[in-house]
């Protein structure tokens, strides 16, 4: 019961910075939700890569 009350005194305490940041979150957060309706479109692309191993007796370049 002690810690319980501690907890409580802390809450109280600091009560209007939880206030604050819990509403910003829930602010922020259907913010996101209501943007993210645009569908987003997505090709799937090959990139052109040349890669070049000038250290052919290297441990570290052998696959």
């Amino acid at each position: 019961m002690i810690v319980f009350k501690t907890y409580l005194r802390v809450v109280k305490k600091c009560l209007v910075p939880i206030i604050l940041y819990t509403s910003m979150l829930i602010l922020f957060s259907s913010i996101n939700t209501n943007n993210s309706n645009n569908e987003l479109s997505f090709t799937a692309e090959k990139p052109d890569i040349l890669i070049i191993n000038n250290d052919k007796d290297s441990k570290i370049s052998k696959p």
